[in-house]
């Protein structure tokens, strides 16, 4: 995902409901069903080759599942507070990108998918677009950026020499004129 997206959910408090995660756990295993099916596999024997369960796969996926329903539930709020909706060229756009991405006719692709969850959809990916239109960079994280970076810096050339005596380093400011 995204960096914005990330800055969003750690700005952000978000309790997330214990079935959100079972169900997205749960949407994550069917999409690799699926994957795998493609593959010749099942899940079944998916898990015989990592040697784990499906209790243990599920909890393994269990910090990604949590992740993606924080990043959900942000953009249904920014969604909310920003009143994006789906249009109906939108929604139309979008049937006709699936019917031709799997080389079926629009009707049968309007018959399997309801038109609430392409509705959503769309108004998920306005929200990302609305957050990576507005994301700024503080002068704040931009100096934390360069710090994280000095550091390792530093770090790294005083593992290479052990006994050297530590270098005074100082800050040249630059002006520009506007």
């Amino acid at each position: 995902q995204d960096k914005a997206l990330e800055k969003v959910v750690e700005a952000n408090e978000i309790e997330v409901p214990a079935v959100m995660v079972a169900d997205e756990i749960e949407r994550m295993i069917h999409e690799l069903n699926q994957q795998l099916r493609y593959q010749g596999m099942s899940v079944d024997q998916y898990l015989g080759f990592i040697g784990k369960n499906i209790a243990e796969f599920k909890e393994e996926l269990r910090p990604d599942a949590e992740r993606q329903v924080k990043i959900r539930l942000a953009l249904a709020k920014i969604a909310k507070t920003e009143k994006l909706k789906a249009l109906k060229k939108d929604i139309e756009a979008e049937y006709k990108k699936i019917a031709t991405g799997y080389n079926v006719d629009i009707e049968t692709v309007k018959a399997s998918i309801p038109e609430s969850g392409i509705s959503e959809d769309i108004v998920l990916r306005k929200a990302v677009d609305f957050v990576k239109e507005n994301a700024k960079v503080t002068k704040a994280a931009a100096k934390k950026t360069t710090a994280k970076k000095t550091t390792a810096k530093a770090e790294d050339k005083a593992e290479g020499e052990e006994k050297a005596p530590a270098k005074k380093t100082t800050t040249k400011k630059t002006t520009t004129k506007k």
